[in-house]
């Protein structure tokens, strides 16, 4: 006869918590590469993805000038 399950729950702590939730950043780069998916999967006009390309293109613009770093540095 095989082993049955016990069906027992094991608390929750920090260490496990965070190996379970830890969440990944993409870079700014993958980001827009992904909106501009999202946004072709939700058929989005090509002049309404045109439109977004083009206002990140002066957003990323503004930012290099200002000397702005646009990735989310790793914690």
């Amino acid at each position: 006869m095989g082993k049955r399950r016990k069906n027992e729950l094991q608390p929750l702590t920090e260490q496990t918590a965070v190996k379970l939730f830890k969440e990944t950043v993409p870079d700014f780069e993958e980001a827009e590469r992904l909106f501009y998916a999202n946004e072709k999967a939700k058929n989005r006009q090509k002049r309404t993805i045109a439109w977004h390309r083009e206002n990140i293109h002066v957003f990323k613009k503004a930012m290099r000038e200002q000397g702005i770093e646009l990735n989310i540095p790793p914690a």
